[in-house]
């Protein structure tokens, strides 16, 4: 399950069917390489000074997300045993993104080409992005752009998706 939050894709490193192809497979080497190889995109590179973050040629960053470790987790938890490759970073609102439903929906780009988006629920993504921006020690830049997004999720769903609404009750 990947979710889009303020220009990069979290990618959630302990649910494997839900990390994209290039992350999938857990005892590879250096999936980074190896997606290179492939005819997935042979641009991303992981940021030097940011173990969790790999970037492509047009700026495109996906980060590698994880809850935060409990009892006997491994902490640091890379994706393979190279230490060149992407570290899963500890995010207090991972849990709740990999408990979110899943929402599948088919993209299309500029360019027409199609695939199907494996992501969380929109009201669950607002959920999470209201929790971040009201985060005390959250920074200011982040918690207004957090604060926004909800909104603009919200008001997506309210005026152009209402099939997605929730019923407060429970009904």
């Amino acid at each position: 399950m990947a979710a889009w939050f303020g220009g990069k894709s979290l990618v959630p490193a302990t649910s494997f069917e839900r990390v994209p192809r290039v992350l999938k497979n857990p005892w590879d080497p250096n999936p980074i390489k190896r997606a290179k190889s492939t005819n997935r995109d042979k641009s991303f590179e992981r940021l030097g000074d940011q173990m969790e973050t790999a970037r492509n040629s047009t700026g495109f960053e996906v980060d590698v997300i994880r809850r935060v470790a409990k009892d006997d987790d491994p902490h640091p938890l890379g994706l393979s045993d190279s230490e060149d490759d992407i570290w899963a970073a500890q995010a207090s609102t991972a849990e709740r993104i990999l408990n979110a439903p899943r929402f599948d929906q088919m993209v299309v780009s500029t360019a027409g080409d199609m695939a199907m988006m494996h992501t969380m629920h929109p009201l669950d993504f607002a959920a999470v992005k209201q929790t971040l921006a009201t985060m005390p020690n959250r920074d200011p830049l982040k918690s207004s752009k957090d604060a926004l997004q909800a909104e603009l999720v919200r008001t997506l769903v309210a005026n152009y998706m209402p099939q997605y609404e929730r019923r407060v009750d429970g009904a």
